[in-house]
């Protein structure tokens, strides 16, 4: 299991074109990051194999340089398992 994952789902009711555009980019930021998506789809997390902790770096950049595309995504949240944080919420 991941240290650090992101969950991004796209939004259904954008364009093809909007689709493809932050599609593109999702696929670049994995890319440039050594991302990868999960079964699901949803979750992304850094490509095995790494070391303890190595993935909270990628996880958060990946994260962050989303940020600006939010509004393509009806689902946008991260989860650091390390620290019991969900989308900026400790969860003690």
């Amino acid at each position: 299991m991941a240290d650090y994952e992101v969950k991004i789902v796209v939004r259904d009711d954008i364009s093809i074109e909007d689709r493809d555009f932050i599609n593109g980019i999702i696929n670049n930021l994995c890319d440039d990051l050594g991302m990868e998506v999960q079964k699901d789809n949803v979750t992304y997390s850094k490509k095995t194999p790494y070391r303890k902790l190595e993935d909270i770096p990628a996880g958060f950049t990946f994260y962050n340089k989303l940020r600006k595309y939010k509004n393509y995504f009806s689902t946008y949240e991260y989860y650091s398992y390390l620290e019991n944080d969900y989308n900026g919420k400790i969860i003690r």
